[in-house]
Parts: C-alpha cells; sequence; structure tokens
C-alpha cells in the first residue's frame, strides 16, 4: 500500500506506507512533536502514520499534573489510540510548578495504564512512589510489557521489608504478572523492590514471569541489596544471557541488611555467605553471555577483608563450566591508594587461566575493567571517591596502567580484548 501526500504544487510524492512510518519515526529533537503535528494535517494516511509515531513513545516530565490529565481524557475520549503507545517513560515528575516531586503521579487513578494495551516499554527515573504497590497493580493491566526500566525510585513505604506480600491481596486483578517481561532494570533508589522481585516469582494461573527473563540489571543499593533477585536469577536461569548486579561487602556498621527476611531466610541457608549465594545462583545459568559484576567493599578499613575475586574465580573454576556461554566478563573494582581491592596475584592468576580456557569458554572475546578510586579521609575515617575532577585527571593515566599490567595474561591473548577504564563517581542525584 502507498500514499500520496499533497503538495501546494502539482507535483505528488506518493510512499508506501512502511516507509512513511519509517521516516516519521526517525524525526527527534526539540521539534518531533510539532512536526509530526504539521505531518498530520497533509492527509488521512498521513495522519493516521503521524498518530502512530505521535503516541508510539510518550514521555512524562517536569509539572507532569497538566500533562497526564491531557493524555488521560485523550485515551478515554478515544481508547484506540492507548492500543499506539508502545513506549512510556516517567520521569522527574512535579505537581507544583518549578517544586520538587511530592506525590506519587504513578498511580491508575491519573493515568490510565489498562487502556495501554500494547505497552512494550516501562521507564520510571528520579520519581516518588506513593507505594510499590501502586506499581504491582499497574503492572497487572501491561500484559504485554516487556521492558521495565527503573532509577532513582523513591516510597516511604517498604512492606516487604516487614513481612511478605499477601498474595490475595493482588490475586484477583492480576492473573499472570508480567507473562511477556523479558528485561528488567532495578537501580539506584530507596524504595521496596523486593515485592516486585516477590510478585515475579509467584505463580499465576500456571504463568511465572521470571521465566521470561533473558536480562536482569540488579543494581539495587545497599548491602544485601540484590538478595530478593538472587530467586529471580535462578527462575531465568535457562534463558537468561545478560546479568549486571552489585557485590557488596558487609562492614561491621552494616547492622540492617537491607534485604526482606524471606530472601535473607533464603541467603542464610548458604553455607558460604550471600557473596557464594549470588555465585551460585549464576553459576545455574548457562546461557549467559554478558556477566557485568559491580564489586563494592566496605567503606570502613577495620572490616572484613574482601574475597570477591577469589569467590568468581572459583565458580569460573569450575568443571564443567559453569558459564560456557560466556563472552564478556565486565568488573567494577576499587583502587584505594594504589591498592587493589579483593585482587591478589593468586586471584588474578586464576581468572586468567580459567578465561583463557578456550575448551571450557570458547565463546569468551572480552574483559572489562572499570576501576573506581578511593582516598582515605581522616575526619570521617572512611574511603570516598570524592574528588575533585583535577585530581582524578591526575591519577588517571596511572590507575589505568597499574591495572593493565595486573591482568596483562588477558591483555596479552590476541583473541581478548582487554579494556581499563577509570570509574568517575556519579554526581549525586537530584530528584
Amino acid at each position: 500500500m502507498s500514499t500520496v501526500i499533497g503538495t501546494h504544487s502539482r507535483q505528488q510524492l506518493s510512499l508506501p506506507v512502511e516507509v512513511l512510518l519509517q521516516i516519521l519515526e526517525s524525526l527527534d529533537g526539540e521539534d518531533r512533536v510539532a512536526t509530526l503535528l504539521h505531518c498530520a494535517i497533509t492527509s488521512r494516511t498521513v495522519l493516521h502514520c503521524a498518530r502512530s509515531s505521535l503516541y508510539g513513545f510518550v514521555t512524562l516530565t517536569g509539572y507532569t499534573v497538566p500533562k497526564a490529565r491531557l493524555l488521560s481524557r485523550t485515551l478515554n475520549e478515544d481508547p484506540s489510540l492507548g492500543a499506539l503507545v508502545k513506549s512510556l517513560v516517567i520521569t522527574r515528575t512535579r505537581r507544583v510548578e518549578n517544586a520538587s516531586p511530592v506525590e506519587s503521579l504513578i498511580t491508575s487513578g491519573l493515568l490510565p495504564f489498562h487502556l495501554l494495551t500494547n505497552l512494550r516499554d516501562l521507564t520510571i527515573a528520579r520519581v516518588l512512589l506513593k507505594s510499590p504497590q501502586d506499581l504491582i497493580e499497574i503492572f497487572g493491566v501491561l500484559p504485554h510489557l516487556e521492558r521495565f526500566a527503573c532509577d532513582l525510585v523513591y516510597a516511604g513505604k517498604r512492606s516487604s521489608l516487614e513481612g511478605p506480600v499477601d498474595p490475595s491481596t493482588t490475586q484477583a486483578f492480576l492473573g499472570p504478572l508480567l507473562p511477556l517481561l523479558k528485561h528488567i532494570e532495578v537501580s539506584s533508589g530507596e524504595w521496596d523492590h523486593a515485592s516486585i522481585a516477590q510478585n515475579l516469582l509467584e505463580e499465576r494461573d500456571g504463568a511465572q514471569a521470571g521465566r521470561k527473563l533473558e536480562a536482569i540489571h540488579a543494581l539495587a543499593p545497599g548491602v544485601g541489596g540484590v538478595l530478593a533477585w538472587v530467586p529471580v536469577i535462578c527462575a531465568a536461569r535457562a534463558q537468561l544471557h545478560t546479568l549486571i548486579a552489585n557485590v557488596t561487602d558487609a562492614g561491621p556498621y552494616d547492622l540492617q541488611v537491607r534485604a526482606p527476611p524471606w530472601a535473607l531466610a533464603l541467603a542464610d541457608q548458604h553455607a558460604g555467605g550471600h557473596h557464594a549465594y549470588l555465585l551460585d545462583a549464576i553459576s545455574q545459568c548457562s546461557s549467559l553471555r554478558f556477566l557485568h559484576l559491580h564489586h563494592i567493599p566496605a567503606t570502613f578499613p577495620f572490616g572484613a577483608s574482601s574475597d570477591f575475586l577469589s569467590l568468581l574465580d572459583g565458580l569460573l573454576g569450575r568443571r564443567p563450566a559453569p558459564l560456557p556461554a560466556l563472552e564478556h566478563l565486565t568488573l567494577n573494582m576499587v583502587d584505594r591508594e594504589g591498592c587493589m581491592v579483593s585482587v591478589t596475584d593468586e586471584s588474578r592468576h586464576r581468572l586468567a587461566e580459567s578465561l583463557l580456557d578456550k575448551r571450557r569458554y570458547p565463546a569468551f572475546r572480552a574483559l572489562t575493567l572499570r576501576v573506581q578510586p578511593q582516598k582515605w579521609v581522616y575526619h570521617t575515617d572512611t574511603w570516598s571517591s570524592n574528588m575533585s575532577e583535577t585530581v582524578l585527571n591526575a591519577l588517571e593515566d596511572a590507575l589505568v596502567e597499574r591495572w593493565r599490567a595486573a591482568f596483562d595474561a588477558l591483555g596479552r591473548n590476541p583473541d581478548v580484548r582487554l579494556d581499563v577504564t577509570m570509574e568517575r563517581p556519579r554526581p549525586r542525584p537530584q530528584i
């Protein structure tokens, strides 16, 4: 099928609808919406294509209440438009102009999520949640969601830290929760992300969302932040190809491990400790191709010394190889005034020996090291990554060279790419 676009002259341009859709979907920048609106008035067919592009990717940000209400009214007046929304981003929402976010906009009462019947991608960032239960209720009406990402999410209520979620409170409206979910990202913030993990594990109508996942980014903050996601990793082990996770050491002042009782109970059953519990779960993911581990050592120097890299060596050195499809290993590590935290001569030699064994890891091609420098702060008796750009620039070359030399056994191999970069601290979040 083709469409004819009229112009002010007698000339007409005939294009296949598929080509026209690609052209309109490629529009970007601040003038995208205005351009689509101008295109929409040229013909009925172009109107249809422009409408698909206009509603296909929706972003709500800033002073959002009027935008959200307008979108809600539009979708309620014409529910067919809701089916056009494929991607929704909600970020930096504010109820009052030029003010900080004080109340959640992520509720089914403000936005008609039940009309977004074809939503595939949902991202929330730098927002407040009234309760994680609001998010779970929204998930219940998004049966086609394939990707969910959240970063810098905050909420006052952390129900699963007080006890498990009662399935009877959600069973009536949920049905199979996110049956097509393939990709989930949980990054920094302060909210009850564990309740999402728990609900993904619950069987509903014979379905369990965790079994469909192909990529998990479990970067939840704090000691034990990843523990709630270990059972999800196990559930997804057959098809999981990408995993990014925090591995946080416990220091002497980490009296409360930030994980719900049900997750702690499972982790405490593992004799090797929490790190070994996570790595044993990873060892079951035989299809894993990309593994990225963020090692976060204890801040205080008199905490237990880190055994992270030796435990990882133990995982990769198992026979038969637990991760035969592994292609790329990325490690976020810490350098403390020239000391490579968790790295010993034995651990780096064992790592190279395992990864360079082509009989066990035939697909392995790259090791990436992202190294964060830290300095000792005397007045707080802690290690800190807070340094000026001038100091970081002065440290960078020597730090990169030192870590590259330490892992040179991998760097010298012509079949393996060794990348070493200095990781600069993430800016303080502003929500």
